[in-house]
């Protein structure tokens, strides 16, 4: 996953360890000026969840 990949204002970082398995927690501001939150694999930076709110 990189920047451009999200393509929205990053506001917060959190590394979370969930049963043994590393993952980063973003809250981001989309440019339709909604907040998503994308939860991250930390080893592969694959996009495990997005949530809309």
């Amino acid at each position: 996953m990189t920047r451009r990949q999200i393509a929205s204002d990053i506001l917060k970082v959190e590394l979370e360890d969930r049963a043994d398995k590393l993952a980063y927690d973003l809250t981001i501001l989309a440019p339709d000026g909604r907040l998503r939150g994308i939860r991250l694999n930390a080893r592969s930076g694959a996009i495990i969840r997005i949530e809309k709110n």
